[in-house]
Parts: C-alpha cells; structure tokens; sequence
C-alpha cells in the first residue's frame, strides 16, 4: 500500500515536469518568434523601409510626432512648459513625484560624477597631486584676535618704528 503510494507520487510528479518542461519549451519558442520579428521590424526601419518596419515603424512614428509636439511647446516659451508640468503633477501626482526624484537622483549622480572627474584631473599618472589644493579661509587668515595689536606698539614698516630703518618714507 506505501510502495503503490510512492509509485503514484512518482509517476504526479514526472508527469508534472513533462508538462512543465513542455509548456517552458512553448513559451521559449513564442520568444524567440517575438525576438525574431523585433529584429526583423529593426532592420527593416533601419534600411528605411517603413511598411516591413511593422508596429515598430508605428512607434517610431509615434515618437517623431512626440518630439515635434514637444518642441512646438518649448517655442511656446518655459511658461507653458511650467504649465504643462503643472497640469501633469496634478493628474498624476505619484507618477510626477517618482519622475521628480528620479531627476533629482540622476542629477545628483551626475554633479558627484562630474566632481570626482575634476579630482582626477588634479592627479598625475602616479597619483600625485599635480596642482595646489583649495586653501580655505581658516587656513589663509589668522584668526581675528590674532591681529590684534597692543596700542603702544607702532606697526612694522612705519617710519620710526622698529624694524623700520631699512625703509624710505
């Protein structure tokens, strides 16, 4: 009774993955079909042939007619740009959000990119520092009640003040 049991697991289970490894070669062969036609429509449209292009001649349509509406809206000046960004972030204000903190990661990234590229100029081929670092003002000036001069002595360099004898008036 167990081993008829085990016998009936077994035979679930290859049955299984026949079906598995059946259905895995269907949807592996639908892929390559849909790569091989993507490719296809590529080459066509790169070889300017918009009818063999199939919908990827269509989207690339779609896109041109994009990028046309666009610009005729940034002739408009930035104030309807504003405007149509306004309009986008009150229809859709999680999707503007996501898109605003995307910019803002990506040009964050940019500026420390382009930041440690200045750096990289600074140093040779060795690694040594090949011109001066920043001097910082706290480096550069004393402190202020370092400059602080007693009133009975006489500045340095004024004629007849010590250490003044080697000086014309």
């Amino acid at each position: 009774m167990v081993r008829d049991a085990r016998q009936q697991v077994r035979g679930l289970v290859d049955r299984t993955r026949q079906n598995i490894d059946q259905e895995a070669g269907v949807r592996s062969r639908q892929a390559a079909g849909s790569l091989r036609t993507l490719a296809d429509q590529l080459g066509a449209l790169s070889a300017g042939n918009m009818s063999g292009a199939g919908a990827l001649g269509d989207y690339a349509r779609q896109g041109g007619d994009h990028l046309s509406r666009l610009a005729e809206r940034l002739e408009d000046g930035p104030t309807a740009v504003l405007d149509d960004v306004r309009r986008f972030a009150r229809r859709q204000p999680v999707a503007f959000l996501a898109a605003a903190g995307a910019a803002g990661f990506l040009a964050g990234r940019l500026l420390r990119a382009g930041r440690e590229g200045a750096n990289r100029s600074d140093t040779g081929d060795d690694g040594m520092i090949t011109s001066p670092p920043p001097v910082t003002p706290s480096l550069a000036m004393p402190p202020p009640d370092a400059l602080v001069v007693p009133p009975d002595v006489p500045p340095v360099g004024m004629v007849g003040s010590p250490g003044a004898e080697g000086l014309a008036p």
